[in-house]
């Protein structure tokens, strides 16, 4: 028995030490803080239940049963954030730390030391409880059988409580950024978007990123930029819309969308706001653009589904009486079916509208 918690310890120590705070109080050196996004998208085969067929024997009672399944093309999706001093790759708290944002330096730190303490409990727990649960239910301890029983079920359900701790650390270990990338992006001077290596660079929200002073003003850039986009606009457009297996439809689309002023330099975007349901989408305006931020999603329910929409990419740009707006989305749709489970349909599209103010 001593070996064994010999076993339980070591692991906690090594959980202990593989979960330090990774943090290293990088010091600054003047060079503008940068925000990487690496996006990439796929899809794989997986089988996937359609149906189950139930056999009878002659007297009419079920005899057993067999699942039907198809090979199934599912599509997945992955953004990882990276966060850079100048050309250095720096730490995400290190980096709130070097933007002069302590509540967002507090706020890492909080959620690293509960994981921290998740996984250093989680794992010992577990192992122990699932150790215990199986050494009682194997008949290694104890002569009561009924004793035995009920300490087997009260080890396995603390052997459950710790996978429970333990599951919810390595979600917060995974969880990268800890924080919004928005919030990331107000704090740096430049911006680099990349989708399966092709990048493109964009200004970010810190004061940095002005190529020159520019002289006092009454009133910020983007309030005196917001009575020029503000309205609702209309036009027309071309989309294409790709499906899993790379097959893509080009259509004519029409568009309706406003624009309000929101706060901090950003602008409302309500796509078809007429629509009850409608979708509401936030820009950044970087003189006559606005970038859309990624990984904004809304939902839209009709009585046959649902319809989610999250953005890849996106932005608006102003030209004299013109709005053009160009847009990239992954969709996924769910339609009810009466007999089976609801299917579900996994889309990207690309779509670009020139619209003028109604």
């Amino acid at each position: 028995m001593q070996h064994r918690l010999v076993v339980v310890t070591t692991l906690a120590a090594l959980a202990q030490a593989c979960i330090s705070n990774p943090a290293r109080g990088t010091a600054a050196t003047g060079a503008p803080l940068r925000v990487r996004t690496d996006s990439s998208s796929g899809t794989y085969q997986a089988q996937q239940v359609v149906g189950q067929d139930t056999y009878y024997d002659r007297d009419g009672n079920a005899s057993g049963s067999v699942e039907r399944t198809r090979m199934v093309t599912k599509r997945w999706s992955k953004t990882d954030v990276s966060f850079y001093q100048g050309a250095d790759q720096i730490d995400e708290q290190d980096y709130y730390r070097l933007a002069k944002d302590p509540g967002g330096v507090d706020e890492i730190k909080e959620a690293r030391a509960q994981m921290s303490r998740d996984l250093t409990i989680g794992f010992p727990v577990a192992i122990a409880g699932l150790l215990g649960s199986t050494l009682l239910a194997t008949g290694q301890f104890g002569e009561s059988k009924g004793l035995r029983v009920y300490a087997a079920t009260g080890a396995t359900v603390v052997g459950l409580v710790g996978a429970y701790f333990a599951f919810r650390g390595l979600q917060t270990y995974r969880k990268k950024p800890l924080l919004g990338v928005g919030r990331a992006i107000e704090h740096a001077s430049e911006v680099q978007h990349c989708y399966r290596g092709n990048c493109r660079t964009v200004t970010g929200g810190s004061p940095q990123a002005a190529e020159a002073p520019a002289p006092a003003a009454p009133a910020s850039l983007a309030m005196r930029k917001a009575p020029r986009w503000s309205g609702t606009w209309s036009g027309a457009g071309r989309a294409v819309t790709r499906a899993k297996d790379g097959r893509a439809m080009t259509k004519s689309s029409q568009m309706e969308f406003q624009i309000e002023e929101g706060e901090a330099g950003r602008l409302i975007v309500t796509l078809e706001p007429r629509d009850m349901a409608n979708c509401k989408l936030t820009a950044r305006v970087r003189g006559d653009r606005a970038e859309l931020e990624p990984g904004q999603t809304c939902r839209r329910r009709q009585s046959d589904g649902e319809i989610a929409l999250t953005v890849r990419e996106g932005a608006l740009a102003f030209a004299g009486e013109q709005v053009t707006l160009e847009l990239g989305v992954d969709l996924e749709l769910t339609a009810k079916r009466r007999t089976k489970g609801p299917r579900t349909a996994h889309l990207s599209s690309e779509m670009s509208v020139t619209a003028t103010r109604n």
